[in-house]
């Protein structure tokens, strides 16, 4: 997550981006500056509004980083890694302005990894069956993004089926908390085809 001060820019730079920075961009100074005061009564609004949700966000994060630092279960050790990787990947330096509209979502995916927690010692062959499943689409999206990326900037399809694996977590984990839109491992490979050109 990094230091209370980059948190604070990074939800700064998350709200120009969101309210001033968004489409058709400023192409000229003249027009930035029309944006900027056109705008200006939005930021503090949006501003208050993205702070509840991250307020919400990272009090689930500490949930489930108390819960994974407590007694190790070893016959939930899978679990686990796969919980520490994930909240890893949602929760970093820079995460609010990369996560951009789905930090809405982000107290959802830590209640998913919450209810997951307490399920997976009565369920323990689904979960593994359903974390093989996420963990198949996440090692392909990896290696794809490895071998596309240019100047660290992910294409847009690929960084956002990365949130299609979010969603999917849910609906496999914590389905009584529902998803953004339909998702099913079948849904992510016929998402994942058209992405690519290739199944």
């Amino acid at each position: 997550m990094g230091s209370k001060r980059q948190l604070t820019d990074d939800v700064v730079r998350a709200v120009f981006t969101r309210v001033v920075a968004a489409d058709p961009l400023p192409r000229s100074a003249a027009e930035l500056e029309t944006r900027l005061t056109a705008t200006q009564g939005e930021l503090m609004p949006r501003a208050e509004a993205l702070i509840g949700t991250l307020e919400a966000a990272l009090k689930g994060h500490l949930a489930v980083a108390k819960a994974l630092k407590g007694n190790l279960n070893l016959a939930l050790a899978l679990v686990y890694s796969d919980l520490k990787v994930q909240m890893a990947r949602l929760v970093h330096p820079g995460f609010v302005s990369e996560a951009g509209e789905w930090l809405d979502e982000y107290p959802r995916y830590m209640e998913a990894a919450q209810i997951r927690l307490e399920k997976a010692p009565r369920e323990r062959m689904r979960d593994q069956m359903h974390m093989q499943e996420i963990q198949a689409l996440e090692s392909r999206l990896e290696a794809r993004l490895e071998s596309e990326q240019r100047g660290g900037m992910a294409p847009p399809a690929l960084a956002e089926f990365r949130w299609w694996i979010e969603e999917l977590r849910v609906s496999l984990f914590a389905q009584q908390l529902g998803t953004r839109f339909a998702v099913s491992p079948k849904r992510l490979e016929k998402r994942w085809a058209e992405i690519t050109g290739r199944p």
